[in-house]
């Protein structure tokens, strides 16, 4: 129960997300160019860095701004695995509690204690980082489109 098997597990719940829009973006990449790039006498990694990420990043970016956006949704699984602890941690292998279950999990009676304004910094930066993939999200969509 630490914030590394949690993290594994939030990497093994969102790789579909990401894997799914990264293949989709390859399978974008017009045959005229990979053929262009085998005639010109390039090898795979050329094909890759050369043709196939240009025309890819943006389903890339979509896939991770995505994917993240579910990481951040997904509270149970951390909570679960975190270990659901209060004290800061100190590495990697200590356990710790998730912004979402730290604004759930507090009952905080007096209005001036530190655990009632720990509730609205939590919020706070929870709005700002879900605030923060939505810009970057619809600029990416932005500049797609234009």
């Amino acid at each position: 129960m630490c914030i590394l098997s949690a993290a594994i597990m939030l990497s093994v719940l969102i790789s579909p997300t990401m894997i799914l829009f990264f293949v989709q973006s390859f399978a974008m990449v017009p045959q005229n160019d990979l053929n262009a790039v085998d005639a010109l006498g390039g090898n795979t990694a050329q094909k890759f860095f050369y043709v196939v990420l240009p025309h890819s990043w943006k389903g890339m970016l979509t896939g991770i701004i995505l994917s993240f956006g579910r990481a951040m949704g997904d509270t149970l699984i951390a909570l679960m695995i975190s270990g659901n602890s209060v004290a800061f941690p100190d590495s990697v292998l200590d356990s710790a509690r998730t912004l979402t279950a730290h604004i759930a999990l507090i009952i905080a009676a007096d209005f001036d204690s530190i655990e009632f304004k720990t509730i609205f910094l939590g919020g706070i930066f929870l709005y700002i980082m879900t605030s923060f993939g939505i810009i970057l999200a619809r600029f990416s969509f932005k500049k797609e489109n234009q």
